[in-house]
């Protein structure tokens, strides 16, 4: 993320404000992370005996840019690049799923890698699903 971060910089692009600053202005975009979000709800990684850093999982996130985007109007002018059509989306999750695995000394770097990558990978793909047809 952040050699991404770096390269908009490089070439003017502005950082964008975090969605949880109500008062920001979203019109260059928005950013939905959370520190220590997982791909994998709260309540799934519970139930592997798993406690994430956070209940903001992608799920949330997602949640929070479908609300945001149905409460935008999309500009008249078709030719305007604000529009939702033309943006631009970057993912960056599911590490902290394999933190969180990892670090609770309950399951092997194996386990992880044969069981829980293929989860997440099944988590993400799912949950982008909105996005592609919204």
């Amino acid at each position: 993320m952040m050699v991404m971060l770096y390269t908009a910089t490089r070439i003017g692009l502005p950082l964008l404000n975090p969605y949880l600053n109500s008062s920001a202005n979203f019109s260059t975009g928005v950013n939905y992370a959370v520190s220590g979000a997982t791909a994998q709800t709260a309540s799934s990684l519970n139930s592997r005996l798993l406690i994430p850093l956070t209940i903001l999982s992608l799920d949330v996130q997602i949640g929070w840019h479908l609300t945001l985007k149905s409460t935008t109007t999309p500009p008249p002018n078709p030719s305007n690049n604000t529009s939702h059509d033309n943006s631009l989306y970057v993912i960056e999750i599911g590490g902290n799923d394999y933190i969180v695995a990892l670090t609770s000394f309950l399951y092997s770097p194996s386990y992880v890698a044969t069981n829980f990558i293929p989860l997440v990978i099944a988590k993400i793909r799912n949950s982008i699903h909105p996005l592609l047809c919204y």
